[in-house]
């Protein structure tokens, strides 16, 4: 009986630890959410990685799924989106979102709703940067 009540107590204590701060998975996503903020939406493609993704996740919560994404656009509330590589793709279907492309390919057509790009150096982007008036840049 003592065993059992000890196996209860620690399934609890893990149950607590389960639901306590940090990023969980769900249906396939890493979420981070901010105390009452929508968590930012981010998708990446197969040239990227959660690894590399990563240092671009803001503090304030997201929602990033843990394997490169590939398919429609996934349908959560987000008021800012940030895009990776060919992700960019799909910056029209947030567009009441502020999106962020990390190293869009360099003829992309920038939607109204890009509010910053970040660029990998020593790369061309004039294509890029000559639509970019009043837009964020930096580079990684």
């Amino acid at each position: 009986m003592g065993l059992a009540a000890g196996g209860c107590a620690v399934a609890v204590g893990l149950l607590l630890c389960a639901a306590g701060p940090g990023p969980k998975v769900v249906d396939g996503f890493v979420v981070s959410r901010a105390k009452g903020r929508c968590p930012a939406l981010v998708l990446y493609g197969d040239d990227w990685n959660l690894k590399q993704v990563r240092r671009f996740l803001p503090e304030a919560g997201y929602r990033v799924p843990v394997r490169p994404w590939d398919g429609e656009a996934p349908r959560f509330p987000a008021e800012r989106v940030t895009l990776f590589g060919d992700c960019a793709s799909y910056a029209s279907e947030y567009p009441d979102a502020a999106v962020t492309l990390v190293a869009p390919p360099e003829h992309f057509r920038l939607p109204p709703n890009v509010t910053a790009l970040r660029l990998r150096p020593f790369e061309e982007h004039e294509s890029l940067l000559s639509q970019g008036k009043g837009i964020s840049v930096a580079f990684f």
